[in-house]
């Protein structure tokens, strides 16, 4: 699936859940129920990224995790 190992499909659950939970608590997400506007995604990886102690891998294993949720799950571009 998408190149990625079996061992791994958990991991990419786990930050496609982190995205979900973010924006049920975010403040900003709140203003706007649209989970998959741009602003949204943009806020919760720039938040991710300033995250103490987040390794350039995590990072970009969210930004993986995201785009297949939003590119091939929901079919968005």
């Amino acid at each position: 699936l998408h190149g990625i190992p079996q061992k791994q499909w958990c991991w990419m659950v786990r930050g496609v859940q982190d995205y979900f939970r973010w924006v049920k608590n975010s403040k900003l997400a709140g203003t706007d129920k649209n989970i998959y506007a741009k602003k949204i995604v943009l806020a919760y990886l720039d938040e991710l990224g300033r995250k103490e102690g987040i390794k350039n891998w995590q990072f970009q294993q969210a930004i993986k995790a995201l785009e297949i949720l939003f590119c091939d799950v929901f079919k968005l571009s």
